[in-house]
């Protein structure tokens, strides 16, 4: 059985009939690729640590246990899926939008720490190349923003969006 599943690691747990080792093979197919060391204190109830994993994939894994013996039995595989990484979080747009009677003042913010805000102004969907938010936008024609937010080793945010209509 396999608990406690993170982002990078995953707890494998099992039991058998004699007291014997614990080891885990895991991969991301059933040729595996990758072992824990073997924990040769004999028991009944076992529990392995398989860790180093990349977040939002498949794994497979397998388990090993050896009797005092050297009677080896192997499991079947057992696929999990470790959760994947949060994205950046979504912009908000203040105002939100709406019809202005002259210029407005856009400011544009995102709760993720170190995250950069892009935006496009044409109604595009910004990418890492769209000019980064450093300052309040000041619209003084009709525009629909457009802003996501980008922060390395986590998922690029939704876009938020914003019509504003200057009369």
């Amino acid at each position: 059985m396999v608990s406690a599943i993170t982002q990078t690691g995953a707890t494998v747990t099992w039991t058998t009939d004699e007291l014997a080792t614990s080891q885990a093979e895991y991969g991301l197919t059933t040729g595996y690729g990758a072992v824990t060391s073997v924990d040769s204190t004999l028991t009944l109830a076992h529990g392995v640590l398989v860790s180093g994993l990349t977040a939002g994939t498949l794994y497979h894994v397998r388990v090993r246990s050896a009797d005092a013996l050297n009677n080896e039995a192997v499991s079947g595989d057992v696929a999990f899926t470790t959760p994947a990484l949060p994205a950046a979080a979504t912009p908000i747009l203040s105002p939100a939008g709406g019809s202005f009677a002259d210029s407005v003042t856009v400011t544009l913010t995102t709760a993720t720490a170190g995250a950069t805000v892009r935006y496009t102004l044409d109604g595009s969907d910004p990418i890492a190349a769209s000019t980064a938010y450093a300052q309040p936008l000041v619209l003084s024609s009709s525009a629909v923003v457009k802003a996501r937010a980008f922060k390395p080793g986590m998922p690029d945010s939704a876009v938020a969006s914003g019509s504003f209509t200057i009369t």
